[in-house]
């Protein structure tokens, strides 16, 4: 009886060993990158199933563990990965778009770039991921708007016939909650409308997002960093001094919800 409790424990240990293993060899996202020993900032290769792909990784923002829809790293005692979904901040990428783009991806993962519906489904299907967007004006001021939950396609069986239909909830920070207002949408390009606007909310705002009829924040639109804006740009309405404030710099990324 003793020898088989033994087995168990050794059999246990080996499941945790190999686990570990897993993370090393196969990160399922930047936390286990992190994890694994890697704290340079840079792009690394993320395994979902049998799909694997790359994306941008950040080792110093909020905590750390975040994934940059790219990842984000930060620094209130402990390190959290952050990993990087979207960013913009030159206007070098363009982002008016059609489906096939936004679904599989574009961009440069180290500068301006949109990391795929089906990569950020393939993360966030689990629904256990918070989601932090920061954006920075045109005179500078920064903000920031953070989801304790955030998913894409999280209850579909066939996401890219669904829509890839976002679920954000939950939100802190000081940029006020523009995106809940999204939540439940299906995303939308100017090839394929599934807004709830009659029109197509994608070519009238230059863009590409979960909209609703149509948005209160397009981080997807027509990128513009000074001067006077409207709602063709990329915008998160009323922050700043006006309604449309240019957005200077923009970054989506989730991490595992804690």
């Amino acid at each position: 009886m003793q020898e088989l409790s033994q087995e168990k424990e050794e059999l246990h240990n080996f499941s945790l060993a190999l686990s570990s293993l897993q993370h090393v060899l196969m990160p399922r996202d930047c936390s286990h990158v992190m994890a694994a020993g890697k704290s340079q900032s840079g792009v690394y290769t993320i395994f979902s199933g049998s799909n694997s792909f790359k994306a941008y990784c950040n080792m110093n923002l909020d905590g750390g563990d975040w994934t940059v829809i790219m990842l984000v790293c930060s620094a209130d005692g402990v390190r959290v990965c952050l990993q990087v979904i979207q960013r913009r901040k030159d206007g070098s990428v363009d982002f008016f778009r059609g489906w096939n783009d936004y679904r599989k991806g574009f961009g440069d993962l180290a500068g301006e770039h949109w990391l795929g519906l089906q990569n950020i489904h393939a993360l966030t299907a689990s629904g256990a991921y918070q989601l932090r967007i920061d954006l920075t004006i045109f005179d500078g001021v920064k903000y920031y708007a953070l989801y304790d939950d955030f998913s894409v396609g999280r209850n579909s069986l066939d996401p890219e016939k669904d829509g890839y239909p976002l679920l954000v909830s939950g939100y802190s920070g000081n940029a006020d909650d523009r995106f809940t207002y999204h939540s439940g949408m299906k995303f939308s390009t100017k090839d394929r409308v599934q807004d709830k606007s009659g029109g197509n909310c994608a070519i009238e705002r230059k863009g590409a997002w979960w909209y609703n009829d149509c948005a209160s924040c397009n981080l997807n639109g027509l990128y513009k960093a000074t001067g006077t804006c409207d709602k063709t740009n990329a915008l998160w309405l009323d922050l700043g001094p006006s309604r449309f404030t240019c957005l200077r710099f923009v970054e989506m990324k989730i991490r595992p919800r804690k």
